[in-house]
């Protein structure tokens, strides 16, 4: 539903019009992990599958989003062939946390947590 919006414009005042976009976005968390051959490691990144991350509301981390649906913003990562294929949530407008709960197999889960907007 569009509602119309009248702002009066007088001499020597500045009208201010505040505008609120309920529209809702997505956020879709990879991890990757640098290519290892035999015992070398080379410069190329892969996506890795079975991530868990956390989005939360507090930059402590401790208090987790919920998504469009009223599910706690808990993500694990996906992989398909050698492309990312975690599907994206979808979030009401904010500042979130992302925060890896815990790394995939053969990995080390990264304790530092990330903002986003």
């Amino acid at each position: 539903m569009q509602r119309d919006t009248r702002v009066q414009i007088t001499s020597n005042h500045t009208a201010a019009l505040q505008i609120e976009n309920a529209q809702r976005g997505a956020l879709q968390i990879i991890k990757y992990g640098q290519l290892t051959l035999g015992s070398v490691a080379t410069e190329s990144r892969v996506p890795l599958a079975g991530a868990v991350f956390g989005v939360y509301t507090d930059p402590d981390c401790k208090t987790l989003a919920k998504d469009s649906n009223g599910n706690d913003a808990r993500v694990t990562t996906r992989v398909s062939g050698n492309e990312p294929d975690t599907p994206a949530i979808t979030l009401d407008p904010g500042t979130y946390y992302v925060q890896e709960i815990s790394a995939p197999s053969g990995y080390q889960r990264r304790y530092h947590s990330y903002s986003c907007h």
